[in-house]
């Protein structure tokens, strides 16, 4: 975000139809393998050459789709950067799948250090990049190199992390792994329909809007997602990893509790968002952001949304019901793009599109949710109620208390003290009203999760 300080709104209005044109394509990179790798009892050297050249012949083609796509949008949008900037956040694409092989292999085996280091190396290393590029008048450039020294630094950490030299097998040698590709197949296909969720509401607002008004919302989103990381970490990739091999009684059990844990965790930033969005925005962007606070208040229930889709994508992937789960997407992607574009018709007003997108996002995945969670422990519906009581404890508690706190300490601290004080103290209150509110109305549920959790 110290970019955001440097560049204008504008430049992340054009690096949004750029990452919205890649993002449709972004799941099909790994062909879907990387769950099957982890899943497999047996993993030979042959099928991870085997893998790698799937691989490697998906991640040309999607480069070829992703630069034609870069051309034609240069044309509709009248940005003749537009094709340069997507061909090479194309070949940062590229990168990305001809490492996901490696990847899958250090989950497989257990080795999350590398992972870790290739992770926040790339992050820092692809930081300092762009600062550069952008202080020197590159503009919107420093965006998609940034996203390319990330992925060369996570290319080179995961090549030296792994012995493994994979080589390109025949095609016909490709059909020893028919039901693996199948497989993969129904993964690719259900991240691509996900995947299409956060590329045509950009492409939405581009087209309705200014490129003003979308790099104000793209960033927005940005900032959004962030609590849904909490779901995927070293920490809980090994719990996650540990708990699929449990029998199914066993697993069952873990993985409730494991998924409430996770949610109480994220709901506290999604509170925050909610009610502090307005003012986390200019610390953390500048000034110049002030108009994307509202944005990101109103995207704050979207990010509920994406824990409860987050969780479903476990359950599943873990169970591997991937035919149920393309199934599932395709119902609820259908209701989450087509409600708001109808909207966004009749009333085309970015905030009213914000708040339409976003609700639709929430009730969708958490209906959905619920509905897998029961389903999942044999429809018992004990499991189901135990969360619904969660969630409505750590919403309403953090939300009203954090409401009523802004309130009335807003006029005395913002007076005397920093916004960035004023955000710990809301963090602080958010925390504490969750966390009464759940041990007066369910006291033994977060017993329960503080003696699963030592």
């Amino acid at each position: 975000m110290i970019l955001a300080r440097i560049l204008k709104p504008s430049d992340f209005g054009v690096f949004a139809i750029v990452t919205a044109l890649t993002s449709l394509f972004l799941p099909v990179i790994d062909s879907g393998l990387t769950q099957i790798i982890v899943k497999l009892p047996v993993y030979t050297r042959n099928l991870g050459d085997i893998f790698h050249t799937i691989n490697l012949m998906v991640g040309f083609v999607v480069l070829f789709i992703i630069v034609v796509l870069g051309f034609i949008a240069s044309k509709y949008y009248g940005e003749p950067n537009l094709f340069v900037l997507t061909a090479i956040n194309g070949f940062s694409v590229f990168l990305l799948a001809i490492s996901n092989i490696r990847f899958a292999t250090l989950i497989r085996n257990k080795r999350f250090v590398p992972i870790f280091i290739a992770d926040v190396s790339g992050s820092i290393i692809g930081v300092f990049v762009a600062i550069w590029f952008s202080l020197n008048g590159f503009g919107v450039f420093s965006l998609v190199i940034q996203q390319l020294a990330n992925y060369i630094v996570r290319y080179l950490v995961f090549r030296t992390s792994l012995e493994d030299v994979y080589s390109i097998k025949h095609y016909s040698l490709l059909l020893q792994a028919t039901n693996h590709i199948k497989s993969g197949s129904l993964v690719l296909l259900s991240r691509l329909i996900g995947g299409f969720t956060f590329s045509l509401d950009r492409l939405m607002v581009g087209h309705f809007f200014n490129i003003d008004t979308l790099g104000y919302y793209s960033t927005a989103i940005r900032v959004a997602v962030l609590p849904d990381a909490v779901i995927r970490t070293p920490l809980t990739n090994v719990v996650l990893a540990h708990t699929a091999r449990k029998p199914k009684t066993e697993r069952q059990k873990d993985y409730v509790t494991t998924s409430n844990i996770i949610f109480l965790v994220s709901a506290i930033p999604c509170i925050l968002l909610v009610i502090a969005g307005d003012i986390i925005v200019p610390i953390i962007m500048g000034q110049q952001w002030i108009e994307s606070g509202v944005y990101l208040q109103i995207l704050g229930i979207m990010a509920f949304g994406k824990i409860f889709h987050g969780l479903s994508a476990i359950i599943h992937f873990s169970e591997m019901e991937i035919k149920r789960w393309v199934k599932g997407c395709t119902i609820t992607v259908f209701f989450i793009i087509s409600v708001p574009l109808i909207y966004i018709n009749i009333y085309p007003n970015p905030i009213l599109f914000t708040i339409c997108f976003s609700l639709i996002y929430f009730i969708v995945w958490f209906t959905y949710y619920c509905r897998t969670l029961f389903c999942f422990t044999g429809r018992n519906s004990e499991p189901l109620l135990k969360l619904i009581r969660m969630v409505l404890c750590t919403v309403l508690g953090g939300l009203g208390i954090s409401w009523v706190a802004r309130a009335l300490i807003e006029p005395l601290i913002l007076s005397k003290l920093s916004s960035i004080f004023y955000v710990m103290v809301l963090l602080f209150v958010i925390m504490s009203g969750a966390l009464f509110v759940n041990l007066i109305f369910n006291r033994e549920q977060i017993r329960s999760l503080l003696a699963k959790v030592r």
